[in-house]
């Protein structure tokens, strides 16, 4: 009878891990794509108020295409630039944390070896 608590117990805690885990990444990806659809819409706005002077006509003037063209690319170099230094960045805090829990782990094995 206790084995089978211990199973039923083991088995909800590793399913409750699994949704925490699934949700936390379907979470993150919800918010990945909202926020790439907030940095188009601010593209489109900014590249339009900027570039966009005439409704006269159905089409686009060719200068207006050469702008908005123009102001697109260079948001998203930016953005792009950005998101390497960003990436840049979180990998040399991981490369620090790693090390200093490698640090850790060792200053605990020199202190249980010493007792």
């Amino acid at each position: 009878m206790l084995k089978r608590k211990e199973f039923i117990s083991r088995s909800l805690s590793k399913s409750i891990f699994y949704f925490k885990e699934n949700y936390t990444y379907m979470a993150s990806q919800d918010q990945i794509l909202r926020e790439f659809l907030e940095t188009y819409n601010r593209i489109v706005e900014e590249c339009f108020n900027r570039c966009i002077y005439t409704f006269n006509y159905r089409y686009l003037l060719d200068d207006e295409i050469d702008c908005s063209s123009h102001c697109a690319s260079k948001f998203i170099n930016f953005n792009q630039r950005i998101a390497m230094n960003f990436a840049e960045i979180q990998s040399k805090k991981m490369i620090d944390m790693q090390e200093q829990a490698e640090a850790r782990l060792g200053e605990q094995a020199s202190t249980t070896s010493n007792s």
